[in-house]
């Protein structure tokens, strides 16, 4: 999704999605460091409480309406489909940051 509204978006809306990413990195992350620290029924409960979190989101996604929910489509409607594509264009994007960064 990143690539897509990059391409299509006015600045603002690309500074809003990459801060939306960055939040969802870091909410991840910050998981992720919980989680390691979880074994056995915690950890799968760790998980189960995760997944039903992410559900709720979902569910509120794809139950939206107004304007949110126009603004969801029309997003899905110049999002890339083609996989291989998006797979491509995210390596290239990585190498450019090693190199730039590196």
């Amino acid at each position: 999704m990143p690539i897509t509204v990059g391409l299509h978006a006015s600045n603002q809306t690309s500074i809003l999605i990459q801060f939306s990413i960055d939040n969802a990195r870091d909410g991840a992350w910050c998981f992720a460091e919980e989680l390691v620290t979880k074994q056995g029924a915690a950890y799968d409960a760790c998980i189960a409480h995760r997944d039903q979190t992410i559900k709720k989101l979902a569910d509120d996604l794809v139950h939206t309406k107004g304007v949110m929910r126009f603004t969801i489509w029309l997003v899905h409607l110049f999002e890339w489909k083609n996989v291989a594509e998006i797979i491509k264009v995210l390596h290239e994007a990585v190498k450019k940051k090693i190199v730039v960064g590196g």
